[in-house]
């Protein structure tokens, strides 16, 4: 063992100060509730610097109650030092639950504190009991025996859509349950956006990797984060580090942290691999490990949290990640991932599969590495925090003659097995078309599978991992309750259509408000578009991707219900369905950049952080960006999405799919697909931002039917202005606009390799966003003064465009 040196004291040293000097300001939840069970008086946790009072449970103003056979009881002998909070605890000897009204949906945070401490007439330590959330949909402790005289707290984020939370504990035969302290309250929006409807995950680890531990007291959402020393499988393998650095948020870009997501004190420590040889007693650099007792037969979402603090790694520094033996994260490197911000926190989440089919004790792995792109003079990585959450899906009934069990993804993951998933699907959708058509109904009723009109030689391509639907019951709605929501499919309710059907309107019986797209039957399409998306949807998550609520496949209906979108299209805000842009509602030239901000966010996550692979939308286009209330920007409409190339690869070859006027030329000549394809269309969506006019329009002169090719001529001559939405003109900087034509230009380039990633598109709108906010601050202040002529300054772009071929707005399947 190494013995702990002056620059080891001093590095502890920083690390405390670090902790002491730069506590957070708390988190302000929409609901709160924070009991002190058994007790008839208030209590803190000061121990813990947790000041918040516990207030007492006898005390039901606030929320109701419903117990059977319930007592307090009260240590005679507590410990010195024990809080008040742990003194007292109720118990229960029948099922008995609490009740919380909840003002606001959505996720919240539910801590259970437990402290087991013998009574005369229960000995708290002999308990067994159940512990569940909204009437058993999510069972969050099963057989639970807290252990004597120590200090536990289960932590759990649950989803909420119906106002109210149950939390109930039910004793095992013979027994009886209790809880000394029970938290609940609204979780930050940001914290767990991946969280799906009606699910649950619990909090096993929570990492402050390389530094000490964090108490509530420096935590905004009151966290307890842990030391990493004991999970090391060698402490000669990684060093600590820390910084005085001031952390730099930027939560901006796909997976930029905040201060709810993790504290600064997180961030402002770390691990990196050993670079002294002599210390580990080899001449290489090893792999920095941690091991984590877990269950074998549960999913897990491990979060990943990183900040660059490793000065002499700079822009240099390059690794791996992995959990268990999956790669989590391949050649990354923060300072490309940050578009080049130094010390900006960001953090990555990974799913692991359950592999065993019972609860055995296994043990999980997360590893950071040297990767093909490091630096060989100096091979580094760096991890800084980690989180290791069990997901906790809904109780669902087992067919015991056919039982498989399979659990629901609702995270950023690594979608493997491709090929077998494949083949599965193709047996399973063969069986189900015999069973259909060996019933004698309609055949308007019938669902075609994906091969039933292939005429081609080769084989057929599949969307994005088509698998069972029964991997996603967890997101299954009855037929009777999609019906109930658009008041049966009240044609009064159709809020738009296209390929795979009708898409109407409805509430759910909660209240919340959801799209509910209708597949037309018998339609080839809608059934690849229905696999296509359930499968891609059940699986991801992000702020900037249209989430699925859940779906319905009975009765030879197919039905997808989407989240709502209060304000529509893009394409509906630049110029409606009729093309006309003057009786549209006209979005500012700042509004119009954030959408595109929103949307490249989105279409870089899908190509690069939600699988081994990328998830390639091929359908970008004007009317698949959707507009939240407050103009928040989602993309939609995955039915024709597909991964992209296997590791090593350069692209897909697969048949021409997705809208015409949007189509990647090269992918349309070579049939050989690429993220790049995803680009050039986006590239195509740039251009209706800024001329806000259809992509094709036949009702125009020959000249002016192709957005792009128009757009081109006239930027040639150095006039762009006369393709800009008049609306704009005057009202964009000319930096903005510079920096915004040289995107589009980027984006539309002929060769594919000559276009930018999604990356730097959403890098460079952001920086024409910057650009904008600058040019109108310096106007605002040039009007103060009297000096100023009411426009922007305008300059014109040059640059170049290539040509599309002649077609029309619609899609090729």
């Amino acid at each position: 063992m190494v013995k702990p040196n002056l620059q080891t004291h001093l590095s502890n040293l920083t690390i405390l100060l670090l902790i002491t000097t730069t506590s957070s300001t708390a988190y302000t939840p929409d609901n709160t509730y924070l009991l002190n069970c058994g007790s008839a008086s208030s209590a803190t946790l000061l121990e813990v610097g947790d000041t918040r009072p516990f207030l007492p449970d006898t005390d039901r103003s606030s929320f109701s109650a419903s117990f059977t056979n319930d007592a307090s009881v009260q240590d005679p002998n507590p410990s010195p030092g024990t809080s008040d909070l742990y003194r007292t605890a109720r118990i229960f000897t029948a099922a008995s639950s609490y009740a919380f009204n909840v003002k606001s949906n959505g996720t919240h945070l539910v801590r259970l504190h437990f402290y087991a401490f013998p009574s005369p007439n229960h000995n708290l330590s002999a308990a067994v009991f159940d512990v569940c959330a909204n009437d058993n949909e999510s069972a969050l402790l099963r057989n639970y025996t807290a252990p004597l005289r120590t200090r536990v707290v289960k932590e759990f984020a649950i989803n909420v859509a119906a106002h109210n939370l149950n939390i109930s504990f039910t004793p095992s035969a013979n027994s009886f349950a209790f809880v000394n302290a029970i938290e609940v309250f609204t979780a930050p929006t940001e914290l767990f956006r991946e969280l799906a409807q009606d699910k649950a995950m619990e909090t096993l680890y929570r990492i402050n990797v390389g530094g000490l531990k964090i108490t509530p007291s420096n935590d905004t959402v009151w966290r307890t984060w842990s030391p990493d020393d004991a999970y090391l499988l060698s402490s000669l393998a990684g060093i600590k580090i820390n910084t005085n650095s001031t952390i730099a948020y930027f939560p901006r870009f796909p997976g930029g942290s905040t201060r709810e997501i993790a504290p600064d004190n997180v961030y402002n420590t770390a691990r990196e691999m050993n670079q002294e040889p002599e210390e580990t007693g080899s001449s290489s650099v090893f792999n920095v490990t941690w091991a984590f007792n877990v269950s074998g037969d549960s999913t897990y979402l491990v979060r990943l949290h990183f900040c660059d603090i490793a000065p002499a790694d700079a822009d240099t520094l390059a690794f791996n990640a992995y959990v268990n033996e999956n790669a989590a994260a391949l050649d990354l490197r923060p300072y490309v991932f940050t578009h080049q911000r130094s010390t900006a926190p960001f953090y990555m989440n990974h799913v692991t599969e359950p592999y065993l089919r019972d609860p055995t004790p296994s043990t999980l792995r997360v590893t950071i590495g040297k990767s093909s792109l490091s630096n060989p003079s100096h091979v580094n990585a760096i991890l800084n925090g980690l989180e290791i959450f069990r997901l906790i899906a809904a109780p669902m009934p087992v067919n015991k003659k056919n039982s498989v069990s399979i659990v629901v993804v609702i995270v950023p993951t690594v979608i493997g097995g491709v090929v077998l998933l494949g083949l599965l699907i193709s047996a399973v959708l063969i069986v189900r078309r015999r069973r259909m058509s060996s019933k004698k109904t309609d055949p308007s009723h019938k669902w075609t599978s994906n091969n039933s009109h292939n005429t081609s030689s080769e084989p057929t391509e599949g969307t994005v991992g088509s698998v069972s639907l029964n991997a996603n019951l967890g997101l299954q709605i009855s037929l009777a309750n999609v019906k109930h929501a658009t008041n049966g499919f009240d044609k009064h309710l159709v809020i738009g259509s296209g390929g795979f059907g009708k898409v109407y309107k409805g509430v759910l019986r909660n209240g919340t408000r959801v799209a509910v797209k209708r597949a037309a039957r018998g339609s080839e399409q809608g059934f690849r578009e229905f696999l296509a998306e359930v499968h891609l949807l059940s699986r991801i998550r992000h702020r900037h991707l249209v989430s699925l609520v859940g779906y319905c496949e009975e009765r030879a209906e197919m039905v997808l219900v989407y989240e709502f979108m209060e304000n529509g299209t893009l394409k509906d805000h630049l110029y409606g369905s009729g093309g006309d842009a003057a009786r549209a509602r006209c979005m500012s030239w700042k509004q119009r950049l954030e959408v595109c901000i929103g949307s490249a966010s989105g279409l870089h996550y899908l190509h690069t952080g939600s699988s081994s692979n990328a998830i390639i939308h091929r359908d970008v286009k004007s009317s698949n960006i959707l507009l939240t209330k407050d103009y928040t920007a989602k993309v939609s409409d995955f039915g024709l999405s597909r991964e992209g190339p296997m590791r090593g690869e350069d692209h897909v070859t697969t048949a021409v799919k997705g809208s015409f006027g949007y189509f990647d030329p090269e992918y349309f000549k070579t049939q050989q697909l690429t993220t790049k394809s995803d680009v050039y269309s986006f590239g195509v969506v740039l251009l209706e931002v800024l001329c806000a006019r259809p992509v094709i329009d036949l009702a125009l002169e020959r000249e002016r039917v192709n957005l792009v090719e128009w757009a081109m001529r006239w930027q040639k001559k150095g006039s762009l202005e006369r393709v800009m939405d008049p609306r704009l003109v005057g009202k964009v900087g000319a930096n903005s606009l510079r920096k915004f034509w040289e995107t589009v230009e980027g984006c539309l380039a002929e060769r594919g390799e000559e276009r930018p990633s999604m990356g730097d598109v959403l890098w460079n709108l952001e920086y024409a966003l910057q650009m904008q906010e600058m040019e109108m601050q310096r106007k605002e202040a040039h009007e103060d003064s009297g000096d100023w002529d009411g426009d922007l300054p305008y300059a014109p772009v040059v640059g170049r465009m290539p040509s599309v071929s002649e077609a029309t707005d619609s899609r090729v399947f």
